[in-house]
């Protein structure tokens, strides 16, 4: 959907636009992303950064009815087994498996809204259900529903990588920082036995060989990936979720949850 502004003289400063939806929540954020550093070992390359246009005149900008994507994976160590593939200059690599977007919005009323500066612009927009498709509005309102939960399963599970690489990270460099000191020996010991136990923790949620390199096909699909393709499954058509697909949801939940438990104690 395209979405047109008009501007008196060019912005310098970052504009941003949000789409709400009939609660007020924010369902989508647009601003200009930075450039990517380019990453040598990744095998798909990286997308051009999303930019909102800010010249003098008549602006567009197209929003793709979609909510927000999930939550970036930040893995701050380097591959099980692969000691040869480093994180990077930000201090951090992807997971090597495209981040999914955000579901389709349902049809219904949302509301645009431009920030310039300090100055607040709003409009109504109408999305309509394709009107070839066979599914009713509220099939797809059910549909929406609970993509939404597994997106924010994902995020969860995203949240619980990142918190573990953290901590993983943490023990690498106190294990560096210690390694000339003798009596530092029962220390390192102990950071190496807590750092297996995050490993097997970690590798219930993806795959931990992954190098981003091309061989995702070398290794088993975990939580976060099976989310992601539970989530594609049921977006193929308009239709409510089948009852398969919601028992696989339900058990991909207890799974997760049981995880977060792990972790928290």
């Amino acid at each position: 959907m395209g979405i047109n502004y008009y501007l008196k003289t060019e912005f310098k400063d970052d504009i941003i636009i949000s789409i709400l939806d009939d609660k007020g929540q924010t369902v989508r954020t647009l601003r200009t992303e930075k450039e990517a550093e380019p990453i040598q070992y990744y095998s798909q390359q990286p997308t051009k950064p999303f930019k909102v246009p800010k010249q003098a005149g008549i602006n567009r900008i197209w929003w793709d009815l979609r909510y927000d994507r999930t939550k970036e994976v930040k893995l701050r160590t380097s591959p099980v087994g692969h000691d040869h593939v480093k994180v990077g200059p930000k201090g951090w690599r992807p997971l090597g498996r495209r981040r999914p977007q955000g579901p389709l919005v349902a049809p219904g009323t949302y509301t645009v809204k431009l920030n310039v500066g300090e100055q607040e612009f709003t409009q109504k927009l109408e999305v309509r259900k394709d009107p070839h498709s066979a599914g009713s509005e509220e099939d797809i309102r059910v549909q929406t529903k609970r993509l939404l939960e597994i997106r924010d399963n994902m995020n969860t599970v995203v949240d619980m990588i990142n918190q573990i690489e953290l901590v993983r990270k943490q023990i690498y460099d106190l294990t560096e920082f210690l390694k000339e000191d003798e009596d530092a020996e029962p220390v390192i010991a102990a950071g190496k036995e807590l750092d297996k136990k995050f490993i097997d923790l970690e590798d219930i949620l993806f795959s931990m060989g992954l190098t981003g390199s091309g061989d995702a096909l070398r290794w088993p699909d975990k939580s976060y990936v099976k989310l992601g393709s539970l989530a594609a499954s049921i977006a193929q058509s308009d239709f409510v979720p089948t009852t398969q697909h919601v028992e696989v949801h339900e058990m991909f939940k207890k799974s997760c949850q049981h995880t977060r438990v792990v972790l928290t104690n």
